[in-house]
């Protein structure tokens, strides 16, 4: 992943109780990545992410 400035955020669904996670870009909120399916635990989310190269 090249060295790139995002705004990384985790969050649980309130409707499936699931985790998940994106990274946007800064200025104009674009999403450049993003989890593909929902996890049991924040941190399966933030382990997941970091797999992709991102972290909190």
């Amino acid at each position: 992943m090249p060295n790139i400035s995002y705004v990384f955020k985790v969050w649980q669904n309130g409707n499936n109780q699931k985790w998940y996670w994106n990274a946007k870009t800064p200025r104009s909120q674009e999403i450049i990545a993003s989890s593909s399916q929902g996890f049991a635990s924040k941190q399966s989310a933030i382990r997941n992410a970091s797999l992709s190269g991102f972290k909190p």
